[in-house]
């Protein structure tokens, strides 16, 4: 899965915008339709009344798309509740429904403003309890609906009330869903990738390797480890900085998920330094893999103006055998093969062989 991950402000910002978006454009089109069928039935001053509403959310999409978002997402809740108001309590009865509108809203202001900004947190309890409050100054107001002919017209916007409410609370929950479902994917990308070349990351590889791990000593199907690191990569961040050295590892990562299969797992098991979990995979295979792999990486020039970067690899591959306990092992006796490429004269493929003394042998690197 390709998931550009998104810091929290931004994403959290980018949410409010589409939201804001969305009700203030479906607003003022609510608005135009009550519009046009109040001057049908002679409500004129309702008419008007929603003229003026859909003028202010019209302009109030256009303040939202160029991103002057300041006031206007209370300016757009406050123009609803007044609406609502107006004609629930004023110039319709209750009978008409009106003040239904209401639920939608509700839903709207906890997901318009950011129960995180204490200013806003307070806002989103002031803006609530006066729509709840208006909605019982509707439904209760003893006063006398100025439209003459209410009683006429009364089952009908009812039901259109009704429905403009049930279908306010579908499209919020719609786009509520759809913005929980994001945050879940940014958060499984932040927890199984590496941000900067899109590969898995160490977590992801360790947590995979467990599996296959356990599924092999079951007298399941065998797999192999690669571990692969690029040679001299300090030498490219002190040459020619660690924006360069970025593209280098990003270009590597590249390289490498084009040559190896689709069923193996590349990731970044940390900072210069690679892994692949190879599944139905003997060490012989694996190491033929990684010969491909290391050829490919030493043909590749990297091309970064004005500079032609060229690096080798030195990688270990290490399959799973009975005797050993646990994948971590597995693990380091991949890194410790890839070491001894790096010893032995870099650009190599090394098989970890037990029965070799060189493992036995405490031995230091440094920038290899």
């Amino acid at each position: 899965m390709d998931v550009k991950v998104k810091s929290y402000n931004h994403y959290r910002e980018e949410t409010k915008y589409t939201l804001s978006l969305v009700f203030t454009v479906i607003s003022m089109m609510v608005c135009v339709l009550f519009a046009i069928s109040f001057i049908a039935i002679g409500a004129n001053y309702a008419a008007y009344l929603q003229i003026i509403g859909a003028f202010v959310f019209m302009t109030l999409s256009g303040l939202l798309r160029r991103r002057i978002q300041t006031f206007t997402r209370y300016i757009a809740i406050m123009t609803s509740i007044v609406l609502v108001l107006i004609q629930g309590a004023i110039i319709f009865g209750s009978g008409y429904g009106f003040h239904y509108q209401i639920f939608p809203l509700i839903v709207v202001i906890f997901l318009l403003l950011d129960f995180n900004i204490p200013y806003e947190r307070i806002s989103i309890y002031g803006l609530s309890f006066l729509g709840i409050a208006s909605f019982y100054v509707c439904e209760l107001s003893p006063l006398k609906p100025n439209f003459t002919d209410y009683l006429v017209y009364e089952k009908y916007y009812y039901s259109i009330s009704l429905f403009i409410a049930f279908m306010g609370l579908l499209i919020v929950l719609y786009y509520l869903s759809k913005e929980i479902f994001s945050a879940r994917d940014q958060l499984y990308s932040m927890a199984t990738t590496d941000a900067l070349t899109n590969l898995y990351n160490r977590r992801t590889f360790l947590k995979r390797g467990e599996e296959a791990f356990k599924i092999a000593e079951r007298g399941g199907n065998q797999f192999a480890v690669i571990i692969y690191d690029i040679d001299s990569f300090k030498s490219v961040n002190d040459e020619y900085g660690h924006l360069v050295g970025d593209v280098v590892l990003k270009s590597m990562a590249e390289v490498s998920r084009e040559t190896i299969r689709e069923t193996d797992l590349l990731a970044r098991y940390g900072g210069e330094e690679f892994a692949i979990l190879l599944p139905n995979t003997t060490p012989e295979q694996a190491s033929v893999v990684a010969e491909k792999l290391r050829s490919k990486i030493e043909e590749h020039i990297i091309s970064i103006a004005p500079y032609k970067i060229n690096r080798s690899i030195s990688l270990g591959v290490m399959g799973y055998h009975f005797s050993i306990t646990s994948f971590d092992d597995l693990v380091d006796k991949a890194d410790k093969a890839m070491y001894k490429s790096k010893l032995t004269g870099k650009n190599r493929v090394t098989v970890y062989d037990m029965t070799d003394p060189f493992y036995r042998e405490k031995r230091q690197v440094n920038d290899i």
